[in-house]
């Protein structure tokens, strides 16, 4: 048994003799202190902001060629005995201006106020095209008139 135990003890002492010594990498370095951390900070490549998400956009609305206009009178306006027209997109508002003083048959100081949905009045130089694919309702663009302001 005493053979035994001095075997251990040499096998011991002989592992401890054999593994290597840490090499002065491998030992603790001391913390950074702050010019060093300010220094890796600098080395260090900037992490770019990750760019904005895009608003969605609306979906495209695909403008026929021919656009039907509904025409609706609103307060004391006349009735027209055909309220659906066909209008070509690239027509400008003053067209459809121009067809209801002739269709209404007003004089030269008259008014006529034209809304879109009964919300909107459109300028006389905008597309026909354009208010469709922001105005419509259905598959046609609603045109409400009368001679006195009605709406904002």
């Amino acid at each position: 048994p005493e053979n035994q135990m001095a075997d251990v003890e040499k096998k011991a002492e002989t592992s401890q003799e054999e593994a290597p010594a840490p090499k002065e990498e491998e030992k603790a370095s001391p913390a950074p202190t702050e010019p060093e951390k300010e220094k890796e900070k600098e080395k260090e490549p900037e992490k770019e902001a990750p760019p904005p998400p895009k608003p969605a956009q609306p979906a495209e609305v695909e403008v026929p060629d021919k656009i039907i206009i509904q025409l609706r009178p609103t307060g004391s306006a006349a009735i027209l005995k055909q309220s659906k027209f066909k209008v070509a997109k690239t027509h400008r508002f003053t067209f459809v201006i121009n067809f209801l003083t002739t269709q209404l048959r007003l004089q030269k100081g008259e008014s006529l106020y034209c809304f879109l949905n009964g919300s909107f009045s459109p300028t006389p130089d905008e597309l026909i095209g354009e208010l469709y694919s922001i105005f419509k309702t259905g598959n046609y663009l609603e045109v409400n008139y009368c001679p006195m302001p009605a709406w904002g």
